[in-house]
């Protein structure tokens, strides 16, 4: 019953996603609107699979079971575009404006992660394995100290970036950025609650990477 579920839920995604709806961020903004001058280049590292949309395993034994990664184009700006805008906006607010940003983009990848809820309640659930925070390390190679209900459906966002700024006397400094966040939603078939949910990870996510520039 559960994979059923699993299944109808992917259908219902796609055919969001098919239909050109992206989750809105906010309204797409020309660079020269924003404030600041500044040459952004952004070197995308990212695997492949960071920046599509892709659905998991339909078997419960898989550890992708349950998890949609929501890709780039699943956001309105796309989530590479959002980056420029944010960091444009940001640096904008600044009395010694950065000349050049290069920003070497290592990870990038917003998931829906259903698992647990998905299995909470099937009998092929036992000796699956932990779940929620471990399953998040496991995907993303990283130790995730973040407070939500692993019981629950959530939107997890991880950025992971080098940043260099270079200033008009030449003055470079040079950053490491990671950052994450997470956020549950009511059910796995909770449509509304999953994009109210990436939409507020998401803006949490450029909001904190800006603030560690």
């Amino acid at each position: 019953m559960k994979k059923i579920l699993w299944i109808a839920l992917i259908a219902t995604f796609i055919t969001a996603c098919s239909a050109n709806k992206p989750y809105v961020i906010e309204e797409t903004k020309t660079i020269g609107s924003l404030g600041s001058g500044a040459t952004i280049t952004v070197i995308d590292q990212r695997p492949s699979d960071d920046k599509k949309f892709s659905v998991g395993s339909f078997m419960v034994f898989k550890s992708d079971y349950g998890i949609m990664t929501l890709g780039d184009k699943g956001f309105s700006p796309a989530l590479d575009e959002l980056l420029r805008i944010r960091v444009h906006k940001a640096i904008s607010t600044w009395e010694d404006q950065p000349n050049e940003i290069d920003i070497v983009l290592n990870k990038m990848i917003f998931q829906s992660n259903q698992q647990a809820d998905l299995l909470q309640s099937s009998s092929t659930s036992a000796g699956i394995g932990p779940l929620g925070v471990l399953i998040s390390e496991t995907m993303h190679g990283k130790e995730f100290e973040l407070d939500y209900d692993k019981t629950r459906p959530f939107i997890i966002g991880f950025v992971k970036a080098t940043v260099e700024l270079t200033f008009a006397d030449n003055k470079k400094i040079k950053k490491d950025i990671s950052v994450s966040k997470i956020e549950n939603y009511s059910n796995y078939m909770d449509a509304k609650g999953r994009e109210a949910a990436a939409i507020s990870v998401a803006n949490q996510v450029f909001d904190s990477f800006t603030e560690n520039l």
